[in-house]
């Protein structure tokens, strides 16, 4: 069987300044220093939030750092909270919005998590209260922990929130901590201000290979779950999404998740009624390099590079852009698109595998000069015509397809997974 997704054609796409679109871009201190060291981060976000300025976005989305504020228990890293304030009070007056991701956890709070899961709230409480008291007023929004969907974050050494078995480092994660993530999310509305929305951000770009096929491997299925049962202590839906990158092939506006959303936003009896959407993450690797699997491609060759990635971010950008005005999806207040990122990691993965294309998602180099798609980038925040060139089609791998094709028949999968949209926005069916 073989499938192929065809890129969108070119033209040229004009995107109006708007103020129901709030651009944004990530910067994770951790790029800017990966040891954490005080001296080296201040030295680093002068030109950091210079680019960012550059940029011409409105907003900054931060990871704020809960094993480096609170090493253990009872201490507070004072100089941690000395940067964040500085930071912060930088970027405000630089008059940039704040997105703060909660993420992070220290591994004595992980523990109580598997052991004692009341003080691993009583923690998290202790965390968020910390930056009411000491940071007040500085976050518009608030990101309960990262990517709560994904599965497969441990294998990169991300903090998962699942009940399974576990094989060394890994565990198998049959069923989602769902008590643990909906007190976080509660303890977090409860702590914040009103004037902070606490966002809940599922992974969209997974495939539900599982045994069983349990419906919340599905990003959809999962966030409807979790909106169910957290009611209105989440007031945004920020979906991360990457299509391209980790799924060569299914191009630049396979956006499909938007229109799905977009139904249930307006449906009373929805979990999503009424709720806020956002693109918490999206992007493209630069990478030049085809990971590979032992002898196997994981890849095709020559699917990426820096010229590539402009294209994708001419033709993903208006399209998105152009679908959240539409649906009217930014009401009743400003919605975020934020750009995932802004540096290339100073402290690759190295080698050429998988994760390697992580360290290629900035716009701008580690050296600190701009990529191309950075232009492209500040064009379209601007409001500026782009020329959104003609991609040539190309095969989705292996995996997608054989994605499509159990979806259509494995019944857990099949009654809750998404499908994607191909171009023309009819549903992606193989």
């Amino acid at each position: 069987m073989k499938r192929v997704v065809p890129f969108f054609g070119g033209y040229v796409a004009s995107v109006t300044s708007s103020s129901s679109i709030r651009w944004s871009i990530n910067l994770n201190p951790l790029r800017l220093c990966p040891r954490q060291d005080i001296r080296e981060l201040q030295r680093r976000q002068d030109d950091a939030l210079a680019l960012v300025e550059r940029l011409g976005v409105q907003g900054l989305r931060v990871d704020v750092d809960w094993a480096w504020l609170m090493p253990t228990p009872e201490a507070v890293s004072e100089a941690a909270l000395d940067w964040y304030r500085a930071f912060f009070q930088d970027a405000a007056a630089r008059g940039l919005a704040l997105y703060g991701v909660l993420y992070h956890p220290p591994r004595w709070a992980m523990a109580q998590a598997a052991r004692q899961p009341e003080r691993f709230v009583a923690a998290w409480e202790a965390f968020c209260r910390l930056l009411v008291a000491r940071l007040p007023g500085a976050l518009e929004v608030v990101q309960v922990w990262n990517e709560p969907n994904n599965y497969l974050a441990a294998l990169k050494g991300d903090a998962v929130l699942f009940h399974g078995p576990r094989f060394g480092a890994w565990q198998w994660p049959r069923e989602v901590a769902w008590d643990l993530l909906v007190a976080m999310f509660r303890v977090a509305r409860q702590t914040f201000p009103d004037t902070a929305a606490v966002a809940c951000n599922p992974l969209v770009t997974l495939l539900p290979f599982w045994p069983g096929g349990a419906s919340w491997l599905d990003w959809f299925a999962f966030t409807d779950q979790l909106l169910t049962r957290a009611g209105d202590a989440i007031d945004m839906v920020a979906l991360d999404h990457y299509p391209d990158t980790w799924h060569p092939g299914t191009g630049p506006i396979e956006w499909a998740c938007l229109d799905e959303v977009a139904r249930r936003v307006r449906e009373p009896a929805s979990a999503w009624y009424g709720k806020q959407i956002a693109i918490g993450e999206l992007g493209y690797s630069s990478a030049p390099h085809a990971p590979r699997l032992g002898p196997w491609g994981f890849f095709p060759e020559g699917a990426r590079g820096e010229a590539r990635m402009a294209d994708w971010y001419a033709a993903a950008l208006p399209h998105v852009a152009e679908s959240l005005g539409a649906e009217g999806l930014s009401q009743p207040s400003a919605t975020w698109v934020n750009v995932y990122e802004l540096l290339d990691s100073r402290q690759p993965h190295g080698g050429t595998g998988l994760l390697a294309l992580e360290d290629h998602f900035g716009l701008v180099r580690a050296d600190g000069t701009p990529k191309p798609a950075f232009e492209v980038v500040r064009a379209v925040t601007a409001g500026e015509p782009i020329a959104s060139p003609s991609l040539c089609a190309r095969a989705a791998p292996l995996y997608w397809q054989l994605g499509h094709w159990l979806a259509g028949r494995l019944p857990a999968a099949r009654d809750h997974w998404v499908l994607p949209a191909s171009p023309s926005g009819e549903a992606a069916r193989s």
